[in-house]
């Protein structure tokens, strides 16, 4: 973690850089600061009067507000980045699962077929050798 001191020196310099672009934008530009001072247990009330000092007026409460819906919006980000990465695998014809590239999506070169309900009925009563995949992966694995 970082020491505390450069820490603040984070949170006056990302304060200044970012004070022409309003009161709104300098609280998501310190809020990466902020997680990382209240991870050293600096309460929100002392971090309030920290900035109150630095001329940015705010609430401890609002503060803790602002913080948590950040927090919300981070783990959010990272769970659509691991559902884009997750949904960009496509198994090849061994099976073996590898990224697509960005951008396409898998089978898109591929012409559409229409369903049909014997195209569907084809579907659900092909057969599918579980042994044959099994052996197919030890194979591999060996």
């Amino acid at each position: 973690m970082d020491h505390p001191k450069l820490l603040l020196e984070r949170l006056e310099n990302s304060l200044a850089e970012w004070e022409v672009f309003g009161r709104r934008a300098q609280l998501e530009a310190i809020m990466p600061v902020i997680d990382l001072l209240t991870a050293h247990k600096v309460g929100c009330t002392v971090l309030a009067k920290l900035l109150a000092e630095r001329k940015f007026e705010i609430k401890a409460d609002t503060l803790r507000q602002s913080l948590h819906r950040w927090r919300l919006k981070q783990n959010r980000q990272s769970d659509q980045s691991t559902l884009a990465d997750a949904g960009s695998r496509v198994p090849d014809e061994q099976g073996v699962y590898s990224r697509s590239e960005p951008g396409v999506l898998p089978g898109a070169n591929l012409p559409a077929k229409p369903l049909t309900k014997a195209g569907l009925a084809e579907i659900r009563n092909g057969h599918v050798d579980l042994g044959e995949i099994v052996r197919s992966a030890r194979k591999k694995s060996s």
